[in-house]
């Protein structure tokens, strides 16, 4: 049989190995149990995490956010009193808690944001977003120069940042530092 396939101990045909997507649900006894562990090791989720496609693009730091995420739900794992999915859940929603986003220049015209793909992930990794800049707000997400960045520039309290920021911490599950994607009008002038 293949490395990467794994047999179950019920008569059901062999599968491969979990996607990062199907960690989520998969169930407490079926990671306690002695077989599956070896599928569950820290080790074999640290080699397999740079063949995935979606990490092509991450560093060795952002990496091992990611390894240590693993390790703390692995750890939890095999105690039966945690709601795998709750415990996932809170971590996601700890990724931009207490972050007050509003978009700029990324939805067309007469859309609906808060149908968009960006604003629901945003809010599933915990951040509030709003259509307009207020009090809370924190950062302004843009792909241009637009009167809301405008506005944030002059209000001095509020980070205005790429929508690669956003993504980029939604994929490493983790708040990455808002200096390493800044929007500067210079730096996107030739790029649109």
């Amino acid at each position: 049989k293949s490395e990467n396939t794994v047999t179950n101990t019920a008569s059901s045909p062999p599968r491969q190995s979990p996607t990062t997507s199907e960690i989520a649900c998969v169930p407490a006894a079926q990671c306690s149990s002695p077989r599956n562990n070896q599928l569950w090791s820290p080790d074999l989720i640290a080699s397999s995490v740079n063949r995935l496609p979606l990490f092509d693009d991450m560093d060795g730091k952002q990496l091992m956010h990611v390894l240590n995420l693993l390790k703390k739900i692995y750890s939890r794992c095999s105690d039966p009193t945690v709601d795998m999915k709750l415990l996932i859940h809170s971590i996601r929603c700890s990724v931009l808690a207490g972050v007050s986003l509003v978009f700029s220049g990324i939805f067309v015209a007469n859309s609906v944001p808060e149908d968009s793909r960006i604003w629901k992930e945003a809010t599933e990794f915990g951040a509030e977003c709003s259509r307009e800049i207020t009090a809370a707000t924190s950062h302004v997400v843009c792909t241009r120069f637009t009167a809301k960045v405008k506005r944030a520039k002059k209000l001095g309290s509020v980070s205005v940042v790429t929508v690669e920021w956003l993504t980029a911490s939604m994929r490493a599950w983790s708040r990455l530092p808002e200096a390493q994607f800044s929007f500067t009008a210079s730096s996107h002038q030739n790029s649109h």
